[in-house]
């Protein structure tokens, strides 16, 4: 025989498989013919079927991990956090439209700081947005501007909101 005896039991196996499928028959029943059946055909050539062998899964896993990190492949940043970003939207009500500022968040803070909490500096991003004139085109630099007027007059006392 010119074919390895591993071949010519693939070969014969392959052959009765294909034969199943075509003829329509279910994956159970395929499944449990391709796992019984080498055994047999093995057993009737007069040859010892080899097990099957297993890969080791984690091993393999282990094994990428291993090479990944040794390559020095950079793993993916977080998304930035809220409290990082460089501004932060406030929600305003202006000429009777819901929208949203963008005020930078250490401009934020600073108002915060001033007015006496976070809520009270958004409520002050709301008095100021309303403040301005509906021709506006970039409403969230308007009010950034007249934030920074209200922070840099010292004159002016914090007021409370109004709501």
């Amino acid at each position: 025989m010119a074919a390895a005896p591993d071949h010519e039991l693939d070969s014969i196996v392959g052959a009765a498989l294909k034969a199943l499928v075509e003829s329509g028959a279910d994956r159970q029943h395929i499944g449990a013919f391709a796992a019984s059946f080498r055994t047999e055909v093995s057993q009737i050539l007069g040859r010892q079927a080899q097990a099957p062998v297993e890969p080791d899964l984690l091993g393999l896993v282990r094994q990428a991990l291993t090479d990944v990190l040794q390559a020095g492949v950079a793993l993916p940043t977080p998304p930035v956090a809220s409290q990082q970003r460089a501004t932060k939207p406030v929600y305003v009500r202006v000429n009777g439209q819901r929208t949203a500022v963008s005020i930078g968040t250490a401009l934020l803070q600073d108002l915060a700081q001033r007015e006496g909490g976070l809520d009270k500096a958004r409520a002050r991003v709301r008095e100021v947005a309303m403040q301005s004139p509906p021709e506006t085109t970039n409403r969230s630099a308007w009010v950034t501007d007249a934030l920074k007027k209200l922070l840099s007059s010292s004159s002016e006392p914090p007021t409370a909101s109004r709501h």
